[in-house]
């Protein structure tokens, strides 16, 4: 060992043999196995807070989010409310009520997953602090019970009759109060409050916690440094640089996930909306149609309706001598025409080629048969630019079918109206024929 070059001395490997010198190798051993097992430990417990901390970060996004969530709820829950109750026409008011019912659902399952934790909204299950437990629990806050009742009050008004609906109906004044006194608004807005600041303390606790850890680290490295540990100290610093650009990723795939989350929700809520919808004429579909079909049948039956199949006539000589284009013009103005005839009474589906069908709920035999002639008469008068100045006459068949305390089912109506339309053909097109039919369906 004396023999050494001394071109080695000031190299770590020379300052570990210098120290062998004064120091006997299995002490030397055993410190720089203590340190290298003390550092192994800390870039371990780095490590773990690390994913402590992002855990901690989406998890506390999460309540934040829900928290806020609630007092929009509420908020919406409020004005699709005043709404309801100030909407006359019965098809805009049950789709507010449904989109009542949909914000009744989410405050819900908003506030149960506050409480419980909620795998589907990313919250864990937790257990509260004592200043939750006061706000939740404990007046004058009584969050819980205070949300319990504001939803139980909007849920009955949902429930309520057409005829119970006003500004006076006793649950609309509690909603209204709830807003008015700023009770429930304000108290949600403490909780979220308190949510902001228990996650601002959670945090925080992390930091500290990597702080003393890399403090820790930092010190035993400087000490090792000086026994000829540098090569350790610097892949240990390549470490935390690693993990700290792994904490950034981390965070930005989290935000860029939210963002194609939010996005693909929008895109479902247009896909809905248009997937009832008949591109060129934008009335009901035949998916539209089951659905309005299904409904009826599931609620109420087909009790009360009457169900008008409109077919154009001579239609396919206008594709044929003026082009398609011409053709859709036609269509879209004909559908133009049911919407005005019909928006308060029916409604209007295209189920393919130039056959429409209206469905009218609760209407009298009468009542159908003038709305259909309604409609005759105003296809007659149709005018369409687009087929020149030699335009044909637009005109339609039309078949009606008027139910009265019928057990018929969808797929028997649908063909009995069709044969009714036929007969209409056969008379000579551009008339109404019209049947009723009481009590139970016929083979």
């Amino acid at each position: 060992m004396k023999t050494l070059n001394k071109s080695l001395v000031k190299t770590p490997f020379s300052l570990a043999f210098d120290l062998s010198k004064k120091t006997p190798v299995k002490a030397l051993k055993a410190a720089y196995g203590s340190a290298l097992l003390v550092l192994c430990c800390l870039t371990l417990a780095s490590h773990v807070i690390l994913d402590k901390q992002i855990q901690s970060n989406e998890d506390n996004a999460a309540i934040i989010h829900t928290g806020g969530l609630l007092r929009t709820s509420s908020q919406r829950i409020v004005l699709l409310s005043r709404t309801l109750v100030s909407m006359e026409g019965l098809t805009e008011r049950e789709n507010y009520r449904n989109l009542l019912r949909h914000e009744i659902y989410r405050m819900k399952t908003a506030h149960e997953a506050l409480l419980n934790g909620s795998e589907k909204l990313g919250l864990p299950a937790r257990r509260l602090s004592p200043e939750l437990e006061e706000l939740y629990h404990k007046e004058p806050f009584a969050i819980d019970r205070k949300i319990s009742d504001f939803l139980s009050e909007a849920s009955a008004l949902a429930r309520a009759a057409d005829s119970e609906l006003s500004t006076d109906n006793p649950h609309m004044r509690y909603i209204r109060r709830e807003v008015t006194g700023n009770n429930l608004l304000a108290d949600l807005s403490v909780l979220s409050k308190q949510l902001q600041i228990e996650s601002d303390q959670s945090l925080e606790r992390l930091r500290s916690i990597e702080t003393v850890v890399m403090l820790t680290q930092l010190a035993l490295l400087l000490l090792t440094a000086l026994f000829g540990f540098y090569p350790m100290a610097a892949r240990v610093q390549r470490q935390i640089d690693e993990l700290n650009i792994r904490n950034s990723s981390l965070e930005r795939k989290v935000a860029e996930r939210t963002a194609v989350v939010e996005s693909r929700e929008a895109q479902l809520r247009v896909s809905e909306q248009l997937a009832v919808l008949d591109p060129l004429t934008e009335v009901l579909n035949r998916r539209g149609l089951q659905k309005v079909l299904s409904d009826k049948s599931g609620s109420q039956g087909l009790k009360e309706m009457a169900v008008m199949i409109v077919d154009l006539d001579n239609f396919k000589s206008v594709n044929d001598h003026y082009s398609h284009a011409a053709g859709d013009a036609v269509l879209k103005n004909v559908a133009g025409v049911l919407r005005r005839c019909l928006a308060e009474s029916g409604h209007v589906c295209r189920i393919g080629g130039d056959e429409f069908i209206v469905l009218m709920p609760s209407t009298s035999p009468d009542r159908a048969l003038a709305a259909a002639e309604r409609v005759r008469k105003a296809i007659a008068e149709v005018q369409v630019p687009e087929l020149g100045p030699r335009a044909p006459h637009i005109s339609a068949s039309i078949g009606m079918v008027s139910l009265r305390n019928s057990d018929m089912s969808v797929d028997e109506l649908l063909r009995l109206t069709h044969s009714v339309l036929y007969r209409s053909k056969s008379a000579g097109k551009n008339r109404v024929t019209y049947e009723t039919r009481t009590g139970a369906a016929t083979a």
